[in-house]
């Protein structure tokens, strides 16, 4: 923090935040992103840690929490392919219908207010896939709404399985992503 030269402090934090440990509580890395100054950096940061610290507690099996993150995730098809992984592990593990289907209403929501991409689109149509296991009308509804949405993407590919993610600043340069 007393590094006098502002983009080579956000850089180190940035590397701070981004090899911290799971044992650091998001309250406290939180704080730490809320220290960088470039804010198109803190944005990307922010969405990213809760992005794969919400990955990680859905493989916990831990929804409630990972759901609680990826609801503050500002990056809306992000945040839309979260809720349908916490859904689908919801229906995996025979959890009550009615939490199943709010969570699926929930990433419907999502998927309406985010940008036209190939990852909403991947979202809608596992929301239709996870709904035809509940609620076959609503499925077929999620699909007619994917293929809506698919048509309306200009050159969609759908060739690769894997989403970039990145952080650009002045000295920061991340790359990540999802498959």
């Amino acid at each position: 923090e007393k590094l006098p030269d502002v983009s080579e402090r956000d850089s180190v934090i940035a590397q701070a935040v981004l090899n911290s440990s799971n044992e650091q509580t998001v309250e406290r890395v939180l704080d730490v992103i809320d220290k960088i100054s470039e804010a198109r950096v803190r944005e990307a940061l922010t969405n990213w840690f809760l992005f794969f610290r919400s990955q990680r507690l859905i493989g916990e099996k831990n929804l409630t929490e990972a759901k609680k993150l990826a609801s503050k995730i500002d990056a809306l098809d992000q945040r839309a392919y979260l809720y349908s992984q916490i859904a689908e592990v919801s229906l995996k593990h025979g959890e009550d219908q009615s939490e199943a289907r709010q969570i699926l209403n929930e990433v419907a929501d999502a998927a309406s207010k985010a940008p036209k991409t190939v990852v909403t689109a991947r979202v809608v149509l596992a929301l239709a896939y996870l709904y035809a296991q509940i609620d076959k009308n609503r499925g077929i509804e999620e699909l007619t709404n994917a293929v809506r949405l698919i048509n309306s993407i200009e050159k969609p590919d759908f060739s690769q399985n894997y989403v970039m993610m990145k952080i650009e600043g002045k000295y920061i340069g991340v790359y990540g992503g999802f498959y």
